[in-house]
């Protein structure tokens, strides 16, 4: 069976797909990958074939322009705007990319840039499914969605603002979904929220992390995280490892800066850090901090007993997994609803916005971490979701999708 697997983001959004494409191959389908060319080579090392996308992920997913940056990250509304002005502009490349990517016989899974490429396929007869690394859909349970008002909005009121701005948040995929129509002479699609009601979803999160929705529509199949099995050696002796310090690849970091708040707020802490930063020289840094550039977190979490992370789906679902207590340092989108979770479930302590967060407050998260105190909770999650096998249950319902065409 071919299999084109629709990424249009950042290294996070694509290393889920990674995990889904390693299994599907290792079983012997045909998978490819959308990614930019910057992720070639995580796509070609993982044995997976690669179709190039045009561009980057800063320019096309980001505002141009640090001022206007900056503006996006400080407010959710700009974001929005800009986000939705960026993905319009790279629309007609990503669509001649996309259609020259998806042969008729692949069946199609596509993030949520991809959503309305993916109902585009479906409606005409194409296996096809939306694949959701945070529970974004409408629920009144603030567990169970991000776009929540908390839980002192728990029924009505978290239903109502989390349906707004699920709506919103589709139209994410609608220059993209048009130009693909165009490219590939389809009949243009709907409203993009119309067009999405009733493609396939398969929603890669714990239950044990995110709990199901009773508002879920029965096309929703929830199978658990897609993360990379993590090093065997996880938990032997982690109290003599450092602590992970990373955030992201979310714009707007500064590497300078960054580097001088780890240092200060490892000095403070008295504790040993690996700082994990791609654009970072190599290196000790300090006598308690040594430098590390881009890695698959998959292959670090055998070196670390904790993380301090920027709580973004991918990275929270590879250190939940390998059962790392984890400080969350949220900046956008998803990040502070799993940040959120993380200390709820008592596998973090209170989440600090990076935006706030300075030589005390990380110093603090970082004492707090090594203090063991998260530990227990951390590793009894680990174990349950480890024994979970989302990226099985994500083959095994593809498997059904196909069989229904």
């Amino acid at each position: 069976m071919k299999y084109v697997l629709v990424s249009v983001g950042t290294r996070g959004d694509l290393q889920p797909f990674l995990a889904l494409g390693r299994r599907l191959a290792a079983r012997g389908d045909d998978v490819t990958v959308t990614a930019f060319a910057s992720h070639r080579a995580l796509v070609t090392d993982a044995g997976l074939r690669h179709a190039p996308l045009p561009g980057t992920p800063e320019g096309t997913l980001w505002p141009r322009g640090r001022a206007a940056l900056r503006l996006a990250l400080s407010q959710p509304l700009a974001l929005y705007v800009a986000q939705r002005t960026a993905l319009r502009r790279a629309a007609p490349g990503l669509a001649r990319a996309l259609a020259a990517a998806v042969t008729p016989d692949a069946v199609v899974v596509a993030g949520t840039v991809g959503a309305g490429v993916a109902a585009l396929l479906q409606r005409d007869g194409h296996p096809a499914a939306l694949a959701l690394f945070a529970p974004l859909l409408p629920a009144g349970d603030h567990r169970a969605t991000l776009m929540a008002a908390g839980r002192l909005g728990d029924g009505p009121a978290n239903r109502a603002l989390s349906g707004l701005l699920w709506g919103m948040s589709s139209g994410f995929t609608s220059a993209l979904a048009g130009e693909f129509a165009r490219v590939t002479g389809r009949r243009p699609p709907g409203p993009a929220r119309v067009a999405l009601a009733s493609l396939p979803v398969l929603m890669a999160t714990s239950p044990a992390v995110c709990p199901p929705a009773a508002e879920w529509p029965g096309r929703v199949i929830q199978t658990g995280f897609w993360a990379a099995a993590p090093d065997a050696r996880v938990r032997d002796g982690a109290g003599t490892r450092p602590l992970l310090v990373t955030f992201g690849s979310s714009p707007g970091t500064d590497v300078a800066r960054e580097g001088e708040l780890v240092v200060a707020a490892a000095d403070r802490a008295g504790v040993d850090v690996l700082w994990q930063h791609p654009g970072a020289s190599t290196g000790p840094r300090s006598d308690r901090v040594r430098v590390i550039g881009a890695a698959d977190h998959a292959d670090v979490v055998g070196r670390v007993r904790a993380v301090v992370h920027h709580g973004g789906a991918g990275t929270t679902a590879t250190m939940l997994t390998a059962g790392l207590p984890t400080f969350v340092t949220p900046l956008l989108g998803d990040q502070p609803y799993y940040g959120a979770r993380v200390r709820a479930l008592g596998a973090g302590p209170r989440p600090v916005p990076l935006g706030r967060l300075g030589v005390r407050s990380l110093a603090r998260g970082l004492q707090r971490l090594a203090a063991g105190g998260h530990d227990a909770a951390a590793a009894a999650l680990g174990r349950q979701l480890r024994a979970e096998d989302g990226v099985g249950r994500a083959v095994d319902a593809l498997d059904r999708l196909v069989s229904r065409h």
